[in-house]
């Protein structure tokens, strides 16, 4: 049975953990770098690509689940499936889906918490 000398061992996990270290990321845009009226898309994994106009800020929602406090409301239909989507604005990611009303078939209103 062959043994591993303890320093090298130690140099290869020192490497294999450098190689993990978390790198500079810049921060992402927030809801106060959005506003009413701004041109916004969100692409949805069930609807894909729709695009609309943020209608609302800092809105409240009370659902089955719970009470979401500061989202963001647009006009962007969304459907079943689509929960997590990003929302952007100019290409910037500025929120993820939470839920809406309607569908992509009859129009609806999606609501997103900010990033």
């Amino acid at each position: 049975m062959t043994r591993t000398p303890r320093i090298l061992l130690a140099a290869v996990i020192g490497l294999a953990a450098s190689a993990f270290a978390p790198a500079a990321v810049a921060a992402p845009a927030t809801a106060q770098a959005v506003y009413v009226g701004q041109a916004v898309c969100h692409q949805g994994r069930v609807s894909g690509r729709h695009c609309g106009y943020i209608t609302a800020l800092n809105v409240t929602v009370s659902t089955g689940g719970g009470t979401y406090y500061g989202l963001i409301r647009t006009n962007i239909c969304s459907e079943a499936g689509d929960s997590g989507a990003p929302l952007t604005a100019a290409g910037v990611v500025v929120a993820h889906l939470l839920g809406g009303s309607g569908n992509c078939t009859s129009g609806g209103t999606s609501y997103y918490v900010p990033v």
